[in-house]
């Protein structure tokens, strides 16, 4: 199924994926992925995106964010690709292409889905068999909202606010999320979802969407399998 056009509500947490083209990697050494992080921290600000989670992987990134206008999403995926294409285009000297087109995404359900996409966010290093632990994986958010390490990128999300009365609390409440993977049925709706442009959700969830951008988030074609683009 091709993509939808993209719609975006402001406050809607959302699960964005980009990857390098043809799976190139996008980051060669770690001056790479800590020049992506700064400047993703500054779009961030200067945007008033929320980042909840992200990891870095070698050829794609995964971010889990929430925009506090229409476009701002959009602007800030944008500026930041393109930003960092001609940083690495200098540095490799090389010219073309690095990310494969535009960015996919998928808006987010508080509550019912908002914790188990950080929880599949920064499993990605885990499940690539990069690491045996999410807190080896150095380019994630895991670090600051399973272990208290200080971040500039990261913004909590209301549901892991909820999590506990303190930060203690809330600290050990998230790691035991990462006590179990992801469901694979989970993992096949948010993949199915970013794919197309979707929406990760109930029923009613996706019908308020559709009031608010005009588009149709309902699954089409057998649900979770919409969607040509295989995700990570």
């Amino acid at each position: 199924m091709p993509r939808r056009n993209r719609g975006y509500v402001p406050g809607i947490g959302a699960h964005v994926v980009q990857r390098g083209n043809n799976r190139q990697n996008c980051y060669r050494c770690q001056q790479d992925f800590a020049t992506y992080a700064k400047y993703m921290i500054e779009y961030a600000i200067e945007l008033d995106i929320k980042v909840h989670a992200w990891v870095l992987m070698t050829n794609h990134i995964h971010l889990y964010c929430t925009g506090s206008e229409k476009y701002s999403l959009s602007k800030f995926m944008q500026r930041l690709s393109s930003r960092y294409a001609r940083y690495f285009n200098r540095r490799y000297q090389r010219t073309g292409t690095l990310w494969e087109g535009r960015f996919y995404s998928a808006m987010v359900e508080d509550e019912l889905h908002s914790l188990n996409v950080h929880r599949y966010i920064e499993l990605n290093p885990v499940n690539a068999y990069m690491v045996k632990k999410p807190a080896d994986y150095h380019w994630s958010s895991y670090g600051t909202n399973a272990l208290g390490v200080e971040s500039s990128v990261c913004s909590p999300h209301k549901d892991y606010l909820a999590l506990g009365a303190t930060e203690d609390e809330r600290r050990r409440a998230y790691r035991n999320l990462f006590l179990d993977n992801c469901s694979q049925e989970f993992i096949d709706e948010i993949r199915a979802a970013t794919a197309s442009n979707g929406a990760l959700g109930s029923a009613e969830f996706k019908q308020k969407l559709f009031e608010k951008t005009g588009i149709r988030y309902s699954p089409q074609g057998g649900g979770p399998k919409e969607g040509v683009v295989r995700m990570e």
